[in-house]
């Protein structure tokens, strides 16, 4: 069981992602493992236009309405995140990576219009980031927990090794 809290507009978190998506994805596949994104909002400082809090919302909706694609998504958001200090992808745009994932949806798109998942969003990251969460406390992005345990790193190397993540995963599994 992997659990990412993740924020759409941490570099961090796009810095663990991208190396690390496709060998989760094939976990995922084969059932050697469930992963779990929590998107959280805490970074809209970070951007002109709310960036993180759309985000996350945005990939509620498509979770919500079109699960089945939401892995698309969120490594579409993942590798074109927009930097820090300007102004985020727009609702437009971020729809439009939700139809390249394959959620164009109508029902998609009013979401992510009316930020329906905004309250829940803005609700769930407080309440993350003030109280312990399976006996970890988050203090950032992304926190990543396998089968309880924390994923920690010292290095930049370390943080972007697949190979060093799946040692962790697997010495979490044997446990």
């Amino acid at each position: 069981e992997i659990i990412i809290y993740v924020d759409y507009q941490c570099p961090i978190c796009q810095a663990f992602d991208v190396p690390n998506s496709a060998q989760m994805r094939s976990w995922v596949d084969t059932g050697a493992a469930t992963v779990e994104i929590r998107p959280l909002s805490f970074l809209d400082r970070a951007s002109l236009n709310e960036y993180s809090s759309r985000a996350a919302n945005s990939a509620m909706c498509v979770a919500n309405f079109e699960p089945d694609t939401f892995w698309d998504y969120h490594e579409t958001l993942m590798l074109n995140q927009s930097e820090e200090g300007i102004e985020g992808l727009s609702d437009d745009e971020l729809f439009a990576f939700a139809t390249e994932s394959g959620a164009g949806t109508e029902e998609i798109k009013g979401c992510i219009q009316a930020k329906s998942f905004g309250d829940y969003v803005a609700q769930y990251t407080q309440t993350v980031l003030s109280e312990p969460h399976g006996g970890v406390t988050v203090t950032g992005t992304p926190t990543i927990l396998v089968n309880g345990n924390q994923y920690t790193w010292a290095t930049g190397d370390d943080l972007v090794s697949a190979e060093r993540f799946a040692q962790f995963v697997q010495a979490s599994t044997a446990e």
